[in-house]
């Protein structure tokens, strides 16, 4: 049977009318599955109910109340654990991590909060990597590297980015889809602009053949667009 998964950044789903768009959100599009990043979740529980349906498990920071991370979840979905695999904090060079099984997948949802030296991108890639490797896990979230970003090309860490998923042997997904004109979004939230493709899902490359739909989805909360894959079963052999 199929599923849905997505992630994306969003403001702050303590407020109960932006949990309710959220869910709303995820409902319309058939979400079973949200991975969220830079979001406050300081007033909820570690694990409840938020509305129309949906639970979540939640990891406050430590460090910026804005910086949460939470896994939001459809009626029927479990969610068989959860690990806290690197302190959510945020601060330049850090990286957050959590990590849950869902389906028998092992997710890990990221954020690697931006750092403008090239040697500590490429260690935040590669402790994500390592990771990853050691659970078998997808790789849900916010790198911010862009294969966009002007910068990013020049300080080599679009390239790092590239060389550590060949030698990881992991796929970012979008590559295997015709969705090139979705990859970038323009928006203006007061006087800041953000015209690049910073959320992405990577999955080990033994796992493609499961991804049967990818889509990106502006969402009203977010200055990034939302990545959304539905998982499928494996392709015959």
């Amino acid at each position: 049977m199929s599923f849905r998964v997505a992630t994306l950044n969003t403001l702050s789903i303590a407020v109960l009318r932006r949990r309710i768009q959220l869910c709303c959100f995820l409902k319309e599009h058939g979400i079973d599955i949200c991975f969220l990043r830079e979001t406050n979740v300081i007033t909820l529980d570690k694990e409840r109910d938020i509305c129309h349906g949906y639970s979540a498990v939640v990891v406050p920071s430590t460090t910026t109340v804005g910086s949460g991370l939470a896994c939001v979840f459809a009626a029927g979905v479990v969610v068989h654990r959860q690990q806290i695999l690197w302190p959510v904090s945020y601060q330049p060079g850090k990286v957050a991590v959590i990590n849950l099984t869902v389906r028998g997948y092992s997710m890990m949802c990221v954020n690697a909060h931006v750092s403008h030296a090239t040697e500590e991108r490429c260690r935040q890639l590669q402790i994500i990597a390592s990771l990853a490797r050691e659970e078998g896990a997808w790789i849900l979230g916010d790198l911010n590297i862009s294969e966009e970003s002007a910068k990013d090309l020049a300080s080599g860490s679009a390239k790092a980015l590239a060389e550590l998923l060949d030698q990881a042997d992991f796929v970012d997904v979008a590559t295997f889809f015709d969705a090139a004109l979705e990859h970038t979004r323009v928006v203006t939230i007061g006087s800041r602009v953000d015209a690049r493709r910073l959320d992405r899902i990577l999955l080990p490359s033994v796992f493609c053949d499961r991804v049967i739909h990818y889509q990106t989805i502006d969402y009203v909360y977010s200055d990034h667009r939302a990545i959304l894959i539905q998982v499928g079963d494996p392709a015959p052999t």
